[in-house]
């Protein structure tokens, strides 16, 4: 992997490829398991919450399309931020010889598949929103369109990855193994590169701000009937809250998009157009590059419990339910080892017929 790689020219032969205190590996694989706990449980609430459909409206175009962005974070993670742990920890790639191979080569177009279908989600929820905002009445984009746009949007990205099969390998330095993209063997690969950066990366960044801003200046600009007596009314006060929370979480979005990406493409443009340059060479700037692009998908689910209350009622009826299958579990299990037996009451004085199902006692005497 290429931001595990120390190239620098120091004249240290003897240093390795991973040559960091044990401290600082401890510190890089604990941060990551962060990340993959969190965007695990966090995208996988995503995904269960609209599939439970509790209050029979979470199954709209906009949710499949969160959907669809848990489902890529959850690839994402398992594919990249999973092997960036072993790696480190290893200190070496995962497997050696053939399959090792293919596993770098997979591992790499899984990423690419997964950062692709992610961003082009993103930009598809800002076109379902901006037209839920400006056309309330026009239902554009209905269940069906939205299954097939999900469905360009993995065959497209699939399409663009596919090349990468060719320029993922494992390659020896300085007796460690590491996979890494050699995309500096020839001209056509990083015009490939640029291509994907403006297609992928930068389209749809400029997408979402425009269109989240025309969105953003058309709820606040929108009058609430009544608002303009200055009449203090129940939705009036609703309306201007779920609005403030529309807008909050429109630019959590797009300043989350812009911080966890732009960092990666901007030193994968610089290693494109100069490999030796320091950038390139500094394992703690690649480190903070890729831990922000991973975290993102962790990042991403937290903000729609935040600023959605849907969501959140959704992860709470989960977790009632949760609670509510381990209790019966547990009186269940409680009643089959506190059940009492025919043999046991034979033991009990005074037991007579052969009714099992009901528990004779001693007979008590009456008489005074």
């Amino acid at each position: 992997m290429k931001t595990q790689i120390d190239l620098h020219r120091t004249g240290h032969e003897s240093s390795t490829v991973f040559s960091e205190p044990d401290y600082i590996m401890g510190i890089k694989v604990a941060a990551y398991c962060i990340i993959i706990v969190t965007s695990l449980v966090g995208n996988s609430l995503i995904i269960a919450i609209v599939h439970k459909n509790y209050n029979h409206h979470m199954k709209t175009p906009n949710n499949f399309f969160v959907v669809n962005t848990a489902a890529a974070d959850i690839l994402i993670t398992v594919s990249s931020a999973t092997e960036a742990v072993v790696t480190i920890a290893a200190s070496n790639w995962l497997i050696e010889g053939t399959f090792g191979h293919f596993l770098c080569k997979l591992k790499t177009v899984t990423m690419a598949l997964s950062a692709l279908v992610s961003t082009q989600s993103l930009a598809t929820m800002a076109i379902d929103r901006f037209i839920v905002v400006f056309f309330p009445l026009k239902r554009i984009i209905g269940r069906h369109g939205a299954y097939s746009i999900i469905t360009v949007i993995w065959l497209t990205s699939a399409a663009f990855t596919i090349p990468m099969v060719f320029i993922a390998d494992v390659q020896e330095l300085r007796g460690t193994s590491v996979c890494f993209l050699t995309f500096w063997k020839s001209k056509s690969i990083e015009n490939y590169f640029i291509a994907i950066f403006v297609l992928f990366k930068c389209t749809p960044l400029v997408i979402q701000g425009v269109l989240y801003v025309a969105v953003i200046l058309k709820l606040c600009l929108r009058e609430t009937p009544g608002n303009e007596l200055h009449i203090p009314n129940h939705h009036h006060y609703h309306t201007e809250k779920m609005n403030r929370r529309i807008i909050g979480m429109l630019i959590a979005i797009v300043l989350l998009f812009a911080v966890c990406w732009l960092p990666i493409w901007i030193e994968s443009m610089v290693c494109f157009q100069n490999f030796t340059n320091s950038i390139c060479q500094s394992l703690h700037i690649n480190f903070i590059v890729w831990f922000l692009a991973y975290s993102k998908s962790a990042i991403n689910p937290c903000i729609y419990f935040v600023f959605n209350e849907t969501f959140r009622h959704g992860a709470s009826l989960l977790w009632s339910k949760f609670v509510y299958s381990r209790s019966r579990r547990r009186c269940s299990v409680s009643l089959r080892h506190n059940r009492v037996t025919p043999l046991q009451n034979r033991a009990v004085p005074g037991y007579e017929g052969d009714n099992t199902n009901t528990t004779r006692t001693a007979p008590v005497n009456t008489t005074t």
